[in-house]
């Protein structure tokens, strides 16, 4: 049951798309992070890979497997997650932002990405609680703007709504194509230290004037895995809980795997 509930807010370091095969520390942290988590009426998923102009939100009554990747096992292709999707959701979400002066449309092309779906198999894998995405607008690049989008949503929390930012604080796929497992990792232990205090202090300047760290170039080259954490904040206050996961990376050390959960009190 979710009545009387505000609903808490996840940010997920969602990582490889492996991670919906394998069980790591990746998904090991997911899964500690969330039990307990009531159930909710409905999950909506601000995903780094629907990174497009506008912010479309998605109104199907089955969300399509987006495979949006290349050059992993057969397996994983073969991976669907076949959840209904939140239309009535979608209309009413794209009503408060558009009376918030947002420009919000319905979207019926899109599906759901590895930021999502990879997450939820493992989390929700009965795949039977209703899933829609919000794209994150490409357009802009300031931080506080994205947090205001998700503020407007945030009433949706008392309303059995459970909201997930997935991203990556840390995330370089080009340093991943040459690293070596002996490469030096302080950049993004750095970077990452940085983000996460600030989070904890509620400290919205910092994080929205990220890339004046030494390293933010490496940890964050392009903003989309970034901007999910944006949306969590948004979505919450000083009176929410955090509990944040471990802080470790992938076998090469260019994606954290910092996941966060935020809880009213």
């Amino acid at each position: 049951m979710t009545d009387n509930i505000t609903m808490p807010v996840f940010f997920v370091a969602h990582g490889s798309p492996m991670n919906a095969l394998e069980n790591n520390h990746f998904t090991a942290d997911w899964d500690t992070l969330f039990k307990p988590c009531p159930t909710p009426t409905a999950i909506v998923v601000f995903s780094a890979h629907w990174h497009v102009p506008g912010t479309r939100i998605l109104s199907v009554d089955n969300p399509k497997t987006i495979h949006d990747f290349g050059g992993f096992p057969p397996q994983l292709f073969q991976q669907t997650y076949p959840c209904p999707g939140a239309p009535t959701l979608a209309q009413q979400i794209i009503e408060s932002l558009n009376a918030a002066d947002i420009d919000a449309i319905s979207d019926n092309n899109w599906g759901l990405d590895h930021g999502s779906w990879v997450v939820l198999n493992k989390l929700f894998p009965q795949a039977n609680i209703p899933v829609l995405q919000v794209s994150l607008d490409n357009r802009i690049d300031d931080i506080h703007h994205h947090a205001h989008i998700a503020d407007v949503l945030k009433p949706l929390r008392n309303e059995g709504v459970l909201f997930i930012g997935s991203g990556n604080i840390v995330h370089n796929i080009m340093k991943w194509m040459i690293a070596r497992p002996s490469d030096s990792i302080e950049w993004a232990s750095s970077f990452d230290q940085h983000i996460a205090n600030a989070v904890k202090q509620r400290d919205m300047h910092t994080v929205a004037r990220f890339n004046e760290h030494p390293f933010a170039s490496d940890a964050v080259p392009t903003i989309e895995h970034f901007l999910p954490l944006a949306y969590a904040l948004g979505l919450t206050d000083n009176n929410d809980k955090q509990t944040h996961s471990s802080f470790e990376f992938d076998d090469l050390g260019t994606a954290c795997s910092r996941s966060i959960r935020f809880d009213a009190v």
